[in-house]
């Protein structure tokens, strides 16, 4: 998550972008304990949400909701202010996210999809809400997108630009894999989903090995 205040020290590595006011942020965090923490950010902002790797719960305190999170997934958030509480239960996380402005986002999404206008709406009111009750799991194209982002080798001017584009990419690209999800549920346990996240790991560090 980005720039949030943790209660307690947590091992943390962070890299971050910005883009016209736009932050992206990768984040590594390991735990030698796995024991609950409290973050908050006061910021107001509309926060994009990748979970790279890890296995993990956090309770969102404006929205009185926990959500049980494992592997890759994606969802788009918004609250005035921004309290968690995150359990986890593997010894690393890894996470992507990307911070608009409320008028930029607005700017942004004034002409999107049915779903973008109904969280625009929230968005107005100052209304937390999230895009979709049910995380979205990573495709290979938001992928591709993260990973150009992390390895991204531009130098000022045109790295400002690429951000910014890669950051307008990955809002659109979340929101519509929502539009085109099955509502069918065919991973039926966290442990299934466990195992199919494990081979996908699996394949993508043996890409040179057909």
């Amino acid at each position: 998550y980005c720039n949030l205040v943790c209660m307690k020290p947590v091992p943390v590595k962070i890299t971050d972008w910005w883009a016209d006011n736009i932050r992206l942020t990768h984040t590594l965090s390991t735990f030698e304990e796995l024991q609950s923490f409290k973050a908050s950010n006061k910021d107001e902002v509309v926060r994009l949400h990748f979970g790279l790797q890890g296995n993990y719960s956090f309770k969102y305190l404006q929205l009185d909701q926990t959500y049980d999170l494992v592997g890759g997934h994606h969802n788009l958030m918004y609250s005035k202010e921004f309290d968690i509480e995150v359990t986890p239960r593997t010894n690393t996380i890894e996470t992507f996210g990307v911070q608009f402005p409320v008028d930029q986002f607005l700017a942004y999404t004034a002409n999107g999809n049915d779903q973008l206008q109904r969280f625009g709406e929230a968005v107005m009111a100052g209304r937390g809400v999230m895009l979709a009750d049910n995380w979205g799991g990573l495709n290979l194209r938001i992928q591709e997108v993260i990973n150009q982002v992390l390895y991204c080798n531009y130098s000022e001017p045109m790295r400002k630009l690429f951000l910014l584009s890669k950051s307008l990419e990955l809002l659109v690209l979340s929101a519509e894999s929502y539009q085109l999800s099955s509502k069918e549920n065919f991973i039926k346990t966290s442990t299934d989903k466990e195992k199919i996240i494990a081979v996908r790991d699996l394949i993508n560090s043996r890409l040179n090995n057909p």
